[in-house]
């Protein structure tokens, strides 16, 4: 498949603007070509929160490179306009979602065009390409004013693979500071899944004495005494000495702290 083509029917594709047997028959393509069925579904999921997302304001690289693509842009306009040309072409304006579907087909051309080697490369850096925008829409989407989009932010964190610091650190600032006692369960359930990772078993264990609500806490108690984690047992302390704590909840701390011991 030919350059131009493949870009045009990843950014069909991916837009949704392909008629049943055009999208069947690019599917075939994607899998001759090796690349995982789930992989297209990541980009076309992604995008669809992309469209949805606030632009940041462009700074001064940003606008030099607009200005050097203009002129790129200008210039083949221009050649496509002269006599030689007679294939028409499709609008220039795209949706932002197929605007940067086109730029991650780029990256995805070599799978097409290239050896075996070339292959495995164009993947791994489509990997590298989901996992980072998927990053980046999870953590503008924790600053989001709605608790389920803050919710939905959280259950992003789980599809990225390996998670980064800024995963984590994100995920901690959850945690600690989010205003929904759902919204900061779902971050504990999130973190627990990084159990072999001594950072994070030790920064649970701190978060327990932060916590305002009764759920986080057990929450957490129930992940220390899961992971036998004697550490915890002084923050299990601080939360017997609470006037307010409910007598069941209080039972089931006092039952944790004697297990761990």
């Amino acid at each position: 498949m030919r350059r131009k083509i493949f870009e045009r029917r990843m950014v069909e594709y991916l837009a949704g603007e392909m008629s049943p047997a055009a999208e069947a028959d690019f599917k075939k393509r994607l899998a001759a070509a090796h690349i995982e069925p789930g992989l297209a579904a990541e980009y076309e999921s992604l995008l669809k929160n992309v469209d949805g997302l606030a632009c940041p304001e462009p700074g001064p690289q940003m606008r030099r490179k607009f200005e050097i693509l203009l002129d790129q842009a200008k210039r083949e306009a221009a050649l496509a306009e002269s006599p030689r040309a007679a294939v028409p072409r499709r609008p220039l304006a795209l949706r932002p979602a197929a605007a940067v579907g086109l730029v991650l087909a780029g990256a995805a051309i070599g799978i097409f065009l290239g050896p075996l080697t070339t292959e495995r490369r164009a993947l791994t850096g489509l990997r590298a390409e989901v996992r980072e925008m998927k990053t980046s829409v999870m953590l503008m989407m924790l600053d989001k004013p709605s608790a389920s989009e803050r919710l939905k932010a959280v259950a992003i964190s789980r599809e990225i693979q390996p998670p980064g610091d800024r995963i984590i650190e994100a995920l901690f600032a959850t945690l600690n500071g989010d205003p929904n006692v759902n919204v900061r369960l779902t971050a504990v359930e999130a973190l627990a899944r990084f159990a072999d990772r001594p950072r994070v078993r030790a920064g649970l264990v701190e978060a327990m004495a932060v916590q305002d609500a009764a759920a986080v806490e057990l929450a957490l108690a129930d992940l220390m005494l899961a992971w036998r984690e004697k550490r915890a047992v002084p923050q299990i302390d601080k939360l017997l000495r609470k006037d307010d704590l409910d007598g069941g909840i209080k039972r089931r701390f006092e039952e944790i702290r004697a297990r761990l011991l």
